[in-house]
């Protein structure tokens, strides 16, 4: 479980978002081919719950366009 999973279990949105986006930059730091889609993916979930305890429907609806939009690779 992420830091920003369990942050999101005790209801600390702020927390959360912060741990999901820290994810999301040493994530986007590696080149394109070492990125883990699996890191990828959760952080952005995770982010989206972040937002959507902040009341931020839009912001989170935004983050899972991205992801519903990602096509299976196979290493």
């Amino acid at each position: 479980m992420s830091n920003a999973s369990t942050a999101l279990l005790v209801g600390d949105g702020h927390g959360a978002e912060e741990c999901a986006r820290r994810a999301l930059e040493l994530v986007s730091s590696r080149p394109n081919r070492q990125r883990s889609t699996t890191v990828l993916g959760k952080a952005s979930a995770d982010l989206a719950m972040a937002r959507l305890l902040s009341d931020d429907v839009e912001g989170a609806s935004d983050l899972c366009r991205p992801c519903s939009q990602c096509q299976a690779t196979s290493a």
